[in-house]
Parts: C-alpha cells; sequence; structure tokens
C-alpha cells in the first residue's frame, strides 16, 4: 500500500478541523502542551490555506496560557509569538532558541529555565523570576524588566539593548 497525498479538502471539513483545533486551543480542561500542539497546528492551517482565509475570520487565533502549569517543559527551537504566559509556571522550562519575540511572560516563574539563544525583543517581563536560569546569549532587546528576579544568573552574555 501506498501513501497518498492529500491535496484538497472540502471547505466543510476544513472548518470542521479548524474549529475543532480552536476548541483544544481554548479548552481548560486538557494539559497546557497539548494547547500549544494545537495552536501550532491552528497557525500552520491558517499560514497554509490563504485561499481559504475566509474560513478563518471568526476563529480566535490567541492562545492564553495564564496561570498555566509547564514546569520542565520542552520547547526548544520554537516559535512561541503571541502565546500569553503570564502568571505561568515554567520552572525548569527548556526554551533554548525560542522566539518569545513580544510574549507576555509577566510574573511569570522561570526558576531555572534554560532560555540560552532565546529572542525575548519586546517581551513583557514584569516581575517574572529568573532564579538561577540559564541566559547565555538570550536577546533582550526592549524587553520590560521591572521588578525581574535575576538571583544567581550569570549576566556576562545578555544582551539589554533598550530594556525598559
Amino acid at each position: 500500500m501506498t501513501a497518498t497525498n492529500i491535496t484538497y479538502l472540502s471547505e466543510d471539513i476544513l472548518l470542521f478541523i479548524i474549529k475543532n483545533l480552536e476548541k483544544e486551543v481554548h479548552n481548560y480542561n486538557i494539559k497546557p502542551i497539548n494547547r500549544i500542539y494545537s495552536y501550532w497546528a491552528l497557525k500552520n492551517l491558517y499560514k497554509s490555506n490563504k485561499q481559504n482565509i475566509h474560513l478563518f475570520k471568526s476563529i480566535n487565533l490567541t492562545l492564553v496560557l495564564s496561570g498555566a502549569s509547564l514546569m520542565n517543559v520542552e520547547l526548544s527551537n520554537k516559535d512561541l509569538r503571541g502565546i500569553r504566559f503570564s502568571h505561568a509556571e515554567m520552572n525548569g522550562a527548556q526554551l533554548i532558541n525560542c522566539n518569545l519575540t513580544g510574549v507576555n511572560l509577566e510574573y511569570v516563574d522561570l526558576k531555572e529555565a534554560n532560555l540560552t539563544g532565546a529572542n525575548l525583543k519586546n517581551a513583557n517581563l514584569i516581575g517574572a523570576n529568573l532564579s538561577n536560569a540559564i541566559v547565555d546569549k538570550t536577546n533582550f532587546s526592549n524587553t520590560s524588566t521591572e521588578d525581574i528576579i535575576l538571583d544567581n544568573v550569570d549576566l556576562k552574555t545578555l544582551q539589554f539593548n533598550s530594556c525598559l
């Protein structure tokens, strides 16, 4: 048996998939990491279906993980733009080379997280706890850092251009 590529989905089927992914993205009863995967799938469908863009007009393409427990989560090399993580628990999270541009990380617990090479440009880190975090070559350009906690963090390789 050979695999067949599906090159066409009817609008009804595509809309059914889109609405089910949207439900998963906004379902607080499933694990936050599964909501992230559904969010990525929804974003990829949006990007790859420009001819059916009208199907997305009533779809909420934002992901709110405020207060979520994402301890020790592995998200290295991922694009996390557009996700709101405020007040989340992300102790020990692996965020190596992540694109966190403009992300809301207000009062997030990032103790012992690895942010090596992460891009936090224009992010909101107000009140975030980065105690014992690894921030080697992390870009904090134009990032809001008021009341940030950096206990036991090596600050030698940070890029803090125009922090607010």
